[in-house]
């Protein structure tokens, strides 16, 4: 008696479960951490231009923006806080926040230059003779 082995064709596995991608979660954070951020920004530039002698407050300066953008009528009694806000105190705002993004940005620049992400030695990030370099 002769038998016939025939070949069974192998059991395919089954899928494996996709496991919970951690990037999402990390995407998700740092999209919430940047919104806050901007809203964060936008109340303490709006907030900024409140700060001084003349009596302006936040709707004054919501109220400036406003006609500013959209246009519209502005009254004799609001003409004087409209020409502080536009004129003097949201130019200078404006120029103070774009430095900070400036120096902000040539920071983050300096840092991946020299590959340096968190600290060094010196304020500047730079050292003074190649680390590879020991002091006898």
């Amino acid at each position: 008696m002769t038998a016939t082995l025939e070949k069974q064709p192998a059991p395919t596995p089954a899928p494996a479960p996709e496991p919970a991608s951690p990037s999402r979660g990390r995407e998700l954070r740092k999209s919430l951490v940047l919104a806050v951020g901007v809203v964060v920004s936008v109340l303490a530039l709006i907030a900024s231009v409140t700060i001084g002698t003349a009596g302006v407050g936040f709707g004054d300066v919501l109220r400036s923006l406003q006609v500013s953008i959209f246009g519209g009528t502005i009254s004799a009694e609001f003409a004087s806080s409209y020409a502080v806000i536009t004129q003097l105190r949201l130019p200078r705002v404006l120029l103070a926040f774009t430095a900070g993004a400036a120096l902000s940005v040539s920071g983050v620049l300096m840092q991946g230059l020299l590959r340096n992400p968190w600290s060094a030695r010196s304020p500047s990030g730079c050292l003074r003779r190649p680390p590879s370099v020991r002091r006898s």
